[in-house]
């Protein structure tokens, strides 16, 4: 799913990133980084660097050659958010080109129409090419916005305002034409080369391991150029924090996914707490507990994940730290972050918009004995991020509120078995042998039964639902772990309101029915998923005596 944000707000944030660089800051960069860089960078571009320095690439396109400074990773640096949020507007862009611009309304006039686009009058224009066709556009693009009317209101407006999102090119163009131009124009490019400007910002962007690896050189390299020793006492620290949800079915990866956004940080920069359904906002910031003080029991505030999270951005600010929530939405998030929820607005640089003074007199005595000079109200750095995972499809999880959910960006995990956990289910066959089912192929049959039943994909059977090392557990005459999840998860989650009968052998009224049956040697699921499981078998006749 797409999700949008407020294209001009993304671009001015990028641009006051880049603002921040000195005009003479040029980052040195080691081999390793130019040696990921150029992979990257010859992905999306028909040149061909041919060599590197410190500062600097050369390249060619075979007609001549071209050097590049180390300079243009800043702009990587700073814009890659923006290239990122266009290609999310392109992606909605091709949405509403291949399947409602083709539809009959529209006389094969698509590239017409997407000629006209981005026009403040583009209603009148497209009607005048086809009477009726705006209306069904702003339709579609309602409808697949369903219940996220402020991002419709954002790609209605891309489509007209041209000063609002920076696009100035049509939209029938090439994806690096329009969104080139658009990258062009924000960073204020004019020199020599700047045609390629928006490839190295692609390259990188689209990298996330060498986005951060960049990040990281230039913020350590920039408080080196400036001479600071000490960025408590001059005000000046990493930038670039952000709060962030990884949100998926099971087993997608979403927290490998946030391990691979900080592997390269060393582990005393994170600090990592797990939501649940009891989770209370003393919990999370902290608060006074019971201890022992010269063997005597007393009481004490002991801070929670954010406090310490907090107290050690503040205190080291030339690097990065990272406060991660697994299952942010098993617990009522907004009641858990408290007077902090305040805080998740952030400026240009990553920190705070809006201040908060600590209702919690033992939190402010806290926070004024581990931060040195500190004024008395509480502000994230820009060097604290907020990664968060969350499942939708989870019966125990609870709705975010919806101011909550738009202090966050959003980033999707899709079910993609491409990467996936390796071993094997053992599974009844006809004649009642258990037999060897690899992972990958077992949870595809199981997906796509569900999602033919309209299942949402958040519901699906994600490649790491169950891990390598449960796939690895031994058999026995019992249900094997993984097995036992798998069925749990399926039985009464997923297909708890009806449709069981589609997975499951037909016969199986109840949980009990299914274990038994599944401990007797017995196959367990429908004939049409026996089929696909064992297509050189006749499958026709299993699962029809099932229940006792």
């Amino acid at each position: 799913m797409t999700v949008l944000h407020n294209l001009s707000e993304v671009r001015a944030r990028c641009q006051a990133t880049f603002s921040e660089f000195p005009s003479d800051f040029f980052p040195e960069v080691p081999d390793e980084i130019w040696t990921r860089f150029r992979k990257q960078y010859e992905t999306v571009s028909s040149d061909t660097i041919v060599s590197t320095h410190p500062y600097g690439f050369v390249l060619t396109n075979r007609k001549e050659s071209s050097s590049i400074s180390s300079r243009w990773l800043l702009y990587a640096y700073a814009f890659g958010d923006f290239y990122r949020e266009l290609t999310a507007y392109r992606n909605v862009t091709q949405h509403i080109a291949s399947f409602v611009l083709v539809k009959p309304i529209f006389g094969g006039k698509r590239d017409a129409i997407l000629n006209l686009l981005p026009n403040e009058a583009w209603e009148s224009e497209v009607e005048k090419l086809a009477p009726g066709g705006a209306a069904k556009i702003v339709e579609a693009i309602r409808q697949y916005f369903d219940g996220r009317p402020d991002e419709a209101e954002y790609y209605l407006r891309f489509l007209s305002d041209r000063m609002w999102s920076g696009v100035g090119k049509a939209l029938d163009r090439a994806d690096n034409d329009w969104m080139g131009s658009s990258v062009r124009k924000a960073a204020s490019v004019i020199q020599a080369n700047s045609d390629r400007l928006p490839l190295v910002i692609r390259a990188v962007a689209d990298d996330a391991d060498l986005d951060l690896a960049i990040r990281n050189l230039v913020d350590l390299q920039l408080v080196r150029f400036l001479g600071l020793t000490s960025a408590v006492s001059t005000g000046t620290r990493v930038t670039g924090a952000s709060n962030v949800i990884f949100y998926g079915a099971p087993g997608t990866g979403k927290s490998h996914r946030i391990k691979d956004r900080i592997r390269k940080s060393p582990d005393d920069c994170t600090i990592r707490t797990v939501f649940h359904a009891d989770t209370q906002s003393g919990d999370f910031i902290g608060t006074y507990r019971p201890a022992m003080a010269e063997g005597r029991l007393t009481y004490a505030f002991q801070p929670g994940p954010f406090a310490l999270a907090l107290v050690a951005a503040f205190n080291d600010p030339v690097r990065h730290y990272f406060l991660v929530i697994e299952e942010i939405n098993r617990a009522p998030a907004a009641a858990v972050f408290g007077e902090v929820f305040q805080l998740l607005d952030r400026d240009a640089d990553g920190t705070s918009e809006y201040s908060v003074m600590p209702s919690d007199i033992a939190f402010a005595d806290y926070l004024k004995q581990k931060i040195p000079h500190w004024i008395g109200d509480i502000r994230l750095p820009s060097n604290l991020s907020l990664l968060a995972s969350m499942n939708g499809g989870d019966q125990a999880v609870m709705p975010l509120d919806t101011a909550f959910k738009r202090r966050w960006l959003y980033e999707y995990v899709p079910v993609d078995f491409g990467i996936c956990a390796s071993g094997n289910l053992q599974i009844a066959d006809r004649s009642g042998a258990r037999t060897d089912i690899a992972w990958k192929p077992f949870a595809m049959a199981v997906n796509a039964v569900l999602e033919d039943l309209g299942v949402p994909e958040d519901r699906l059977l994600g490649p790491f639902f169950l891990s390598e090392k449960e796939l690895a557990t031994g058999s026995g005459a019992g249900v094997p772990t993984a097995l036992g999840k798998l069925f749990l998860y399926l039985w009464d989650d997923v297909l708890r309101h009806g449709h069981r009968g589609r997975v499951f052998a037909p016969g199986l009224k109840s949980y009990g029915n299914l274990i038994a049956a599944y401990s007797a040697n017995r196959p367990v699921f429908s004939d049409a998923l026996m089929r696909t499981l064992f297509p050189e078998t006749d499958a026709g006749e299993q699962g029809g005596d099932l229940a006792e």
